[in-house]
C-alpha cells in the first residue's frame, strides 16, 4: 500500500484484533493454549509491542486483548504477529511452544476508502513451506471517547451438565461486537465461574467510538 494513500490516518489510533483458525496443535492429549504476541522492528531488531490473553484448549482463538498502534505515514511499521502454546506460567517466551508467525507491515493492514479492514495470512515457521494455520487482523481506526455503560448481566437455573453425572456448570459470560457488520468478535470474556446455575455479573465498559 502507498503511504501517500492512507496520509488522512497520519497521527490516528489503530486498534488491531486478532483471530485464527485451524492453528497447529502442538499438544498431545488437548488442543493448544494460544496467546498472540506483537514485534515492532526498530534499528534492525524485532521488540516486542504487547500480547494478547491465553486462550485454554482451541485451534480457532478470538483474542480479547487488542493492539493500539499510532500510524505515521514516514515510518515502514515493519510489523510480526507470533502465536505460541502457552504451556506454563512463565513470561519467558523461549518457554513456550512457537506455533508460527508472519511479518507484514501497518500500512498493509490498512483500507485508504474505509476506516476498518480485514487481512487473512498464513502463519508459518521460518524455513519451512509448511501452513501453521490462518490469522486474520482486523485494523480500524479510533477515536476514544468518555462514555461509559453499566452492565448487569445475570442467569438463572442454568441446565446441568454431562453425561453420566449431571452436575452444575462452569460459567463464563462473553460479550462481542460487530465487525464491519459481517462477523462478531469479543471485547469482554469474564473468568469462569465454577458449579453455577446463578451466575452474577456487574461490569462497566468504557464506549469506543468507532468513526
Amino acid at each position: 500500500m502507498n503511504n501517500t494513500e492512507l496520509g488522512h490516518f497520519t497521527g490516528r489510533t489503530i486498534e488491531v484484533l486478532i483471530s485464527c483458525t485451524d492453528l497447529a496443535d502442538l499438544d498431545d492429549f488437548t488442543k493448544s493454549d494460544p496467546m498472540c504476541v506483537l514485534f515492532y522492528k526498530q534499528y534492525g531488531q524485532w521488540k516486542e509491542v504487547g500480547r494478547t490473553e491465553a486462550i485454554r484448549n482451541t485451534l480457532n482463538p478470538k483474542f480479547v486483548e487488542t493492539f493500539l498502534l499510532e500510524y505515521d505515514p514516514v515510518l515502514q511499521h515493519n510489523l510480526m504477529f507470533s502465536l505460541y502454546d502457552i504451556d506454563n506460567s512463565s513470561s519467558d517466551l523461549r518457554r513456550h511452544d512457537f506455533v508460527g508467525s508472519v511479518e507484514t507491515t501497518l500500512s498493509d493492514l490498512l483500507d485508504p476508502r474505509k476506516d476498518i479492514c480485514t487481512v487473512c495470512k498464513t502463519l508459518r515457521v521460518a524455513g519451512t513451506s509448511k501452513a501453521r494455520g490462518i490469522i486474520s487482523i482486523t485494523s480500524e481506526v479510533v477515536k476514544e471517547s468518555r462514555d461509559k455503560v453499566s452492565l448487569h448481566v445475570g442467569g438463572h437455573r442454568l441446565n446441568k451438565s454431562g453425561k453420566i453425572i449431571m452436575s452444575k456448570p462452569d460459567v463464563y459470560l462473553e460479550i462481542s461486537r460487530s465487525i464491519d457488520n459481517v462477523e462478531f468478535h469479543p471485547v469482554l470474556r469474564t473468568e469462569t465461574i465454577r458449579k453455577t446455575q446463578h451466575p452474577r455479573y456487574v461490569y462497566i465498559i468504557y464506549i469506543t467510538d468507532y468513526s
